[in-house]
């Protein structure tokens, strides 16, 4: 069985990435079984493209394409990132057969194809 990973992607590391490139970043790490949090203000336009790549590209006997689910952290809300001094979003990106539900306000559970059951609170 393989493991699945979770993997924090911050806004520095992805800096001054052209979109195409940014998607095919993200997207590789889903093809590995990866759940990706993503630190990066992303417009309409951009989450709709990385989902239309995404049925392209990842397609598997497990599901199709991915799951996207942008949340934003605010100054007075604490958490794993209760540090921040301004509000910022952040994007949960999982493989298409897996299931994202919010258990309650910041607290989020990530159930993969195999069964595995991922939570955070931010």
């Amino acid at each position: 069985m393989i493991m699945t990973q979770i993997e924090f992607i911050t806004s520095s590391r992805v800096a001054g990435m052209d979109p195409h490139n940014l998607y095919d970043f993200i997207l590789d790490r889903i093809l590995e079984d990866r759940i990706v949090v993503l630190e990066k203000e992303m417009d309409a336009e951009e989450q709709m493209e990385l989902i239309a790549r995404g049925l392209e590209k990842v397609n598997t006997d497990d599901g199709m394409g991915i799951n996207f689910l942008p949340f934003y952290i605010t100054t007075h809300v604490a958490g794993l990132l209760r540090n921040r001094m301004q509000d910022v979003q952040f994007n949960l990106i999982t493989p298409g057969s897996s299931k994202i539900s919010e258990t309650k306000e910041g607290h989020y559970s990530v159930e993969t194809q195999d069964g595995q059951v991922f939570s955070a609170a931010f």
